[in-house]
């Protein structure tokens, strides 16, 4: 048995932190180690690894807007929209 989504999302979050301030030497070694406690494919841990509490920018209605993605809970913080309801099924 795997790891519950919880404990991977632990996980991700101590790595995440690791990864970004390591060597690349360094990186290919938590990258290994992190595939193997988690079973993600090589490729989408090390996006995973670099993505993780990524600030993104978005343009609406000639605005820009700050959004903080992250995989656990999607939309962490959205900075300038204060009225734009992300969880509006309707669009």
């Amino acid at each position: 048995m795997g790891l519950t989504m919880r404990e991977r999302k632990a996980v991700i979050k101590q790595t995440a932190a690791r990864y970004r301030r390591s060597s690349k030497k360094q990186k290919a070694k938590i990258l290994d180690e992190f595939v193997e406690t988690t079973g993600y494919n090589r490729r989408y841990a090390g996006w995973i690894l670099r993505n993780w509490c990524k600030k993104r920018y978005i343009r609406l209605d000639g605005q820009l807007i700050e959004v903080v993605m992250r995989s656990d809970i999607g939309v962490e913080a959205v900075k300038g929209a204060p009225e734009i309801d992300l969880l509006d099924q309707s669009l």
